[in-house]
């Protein structure tokens, strides 16, 4: 009988043993293997709240996914001030757009963006900008930029003011860079520039020269490089400074748009054509690489504002926050920035740091600050609500920085979506 009561003790000690061992060792307090931190939670982000200090505010570090309770950088971030004691720019930029009609798709994006990043310039009293726009008057239904009523285009007519003049010429496919010489000092039709564009640039003013076509170019770089040197030998006659010779060429051309979407100078020449585009523009590319210019896909329609503030940026840099501006570049060049989270910061001299309220579109600025326009998950611009840009742009000293998650480069070779992740 002993035998029979060790017995079932055995088994019942055994039963006990398998159903211990069986248990989750996370649901048992006397594992070994327990974690006895796991009933910590981390805290939430507190509002207003910089936890380690990084210089980004712990809300923010959590929309973009990285850690505010350990000092790190975000994987893209970018920062623009307005500072009191900034050197006013003083700037001429001149826009030479092909509207023949391979561009008729393009030309309404175009002209978008130069109102949504251009008009604001203009309007800035603290900033010394010109803008000529050599196009068709008839493309897109006119090209305004002066004042926020347009009242100096009217039905959208070529017109002149202290700040922007609009020439109005045909730009054919492949003839910009020969527009450009031709009309320095030619009349334009409505006589708008009498005298041709020469007027209308400075010599103590930096001089940014844009080609926004899809085609290819029937001038060689070094040709126009020579004749306008040669343009610029004889101006000086009259004038006692060259105002040609330091020019910055960006070109927004039929390349590619598989590749990151700013092309900085050392970048090598596309010579693979984006979907619309009938050539890549190689030798709009060398003219860009030669003058230390930038290079963009014009294929990238939704996306013209913030490849003007790209090409800006070195002009405007440490004096102006703009109301569009593209996704900051990763850091690691084995990532690219999305658009799925991003995080705006307002530093306001004197004050606390507050983040800015993200909203769907446009139509919803009455709820927020600002919206995300995408092009793609990786090539998507910013834009600031009207209220809300004029705001800060009125502002003597404040800082705005932006942060953004990323996703790795390797991903984007299979064509990920917007969101950054891989299909």
């Amino acid at each position: 009988m002993a035998h029979t009561h060790n017995y079932i003790l055995a088994i019942v000690l055994l039963v006990l043993s398998v159903s211990a061992c069986g248990e989750d060792a996370q649901d048992n307090p006397f594992s070994p293997t327990s974690d006895p931190t796991k009933d910590i939670a981390t805290p939430d982000p507190v509002e207003g709240q910089d936890s380690d200090d990084d210089g980004w505010l712990d809300e923010l570090e959590a929309q973009i996914n990285t850690d505010y309770l350990a000092a790190d950088e975000p994987c893209a971030s970018q920062t623009y001030s307005i500072q009191e004691t900034f050197q006013k720019p003083i700037a001429d930029f001149l826009f030479v757009i092909d509207s023949s009609g391979s561009m008729r798709e393009e030309l309404p994006r175009i002209k978008q963006g130069l109102q949504e990043f251009f008009r604001p310039l203009l309007n800035n009293p603290e900033l010394d900008f010109r803008v000529i726009l050599i196009v068709d008057s008839d493309a897109a239904g006119g090209f305004c930029l002066d004042g926020d009523s347009g009242e100096l285009c009217q039905n959208g007519l070529p017109s002149q003011s202290d700040r922007f003049l609009y020439y109005h010429q045909r730009v054919n496919s492949s003839d910009a860079l020969n527009v450009v010489l031709r009309t320095f000092r030619q009349a334009d039709s409505f006589r708008v520039a009498p005298f041709g564009w020469q007027e209308f640039i400075r010599e103590e003013a930096q001089f940014v020269l844009t080609v926004i076509t899809d085609d290819a170019s029937g001038l060689s770089a070094e040709m126009f490089i020579n004749e306008l040197n040669e343009i610029d030998t004889a101006h000086k006659i009259t004038r006692p400074q060259s105002i040609l010779q330091d020019v910055t060429v960006h070109s927004i051309v039929g390349m590619s748009d598989e590749i990151d979407w700013t092309l900085q100078p050392d970048a090598p020449v596309q010579t693979k054509s984006c979907a619309t585009a009938p050539k890549p523009g190689v030798e709009y590319q060398r003219l860009s690489k030669q003058t230390g210019g930038l290079r963009f896909s014009v294929c990238r329609s939704s996306n013209y504002g913030a490849m003007l503030e790209q090409s800006a940026r070195a002009v405007i840099d440490s004096g102006y926050i703009p109301c569009v501006f593209s996704l900051p570049p990763a850091q690691d060049q084995s990532y690219i920035s999305t658009s799925e989270h991003v995080g705006i910061q307002l530093e306001p001299e004197g004050q606390s740091p507050h983040l800015l309220t993200r909203v769907s579109n446009a139509s919803q600025c009455d709820q927020g600050d600002f919206y995300i326009q995408r092009a793609s998950y990786n090539s998507s611009s910013i834009h600031l609500c009207p209220t809300r840009c004029e705001e800060i742009q009125s502002s003597k000293n404040i800082t705005l920085k932006v942060a953004t998650s990323c996703v790795e480069t390797a991903c984007s070779q299979g064509l990920p979506t917007h969101t950054g992740r891989c299909d």
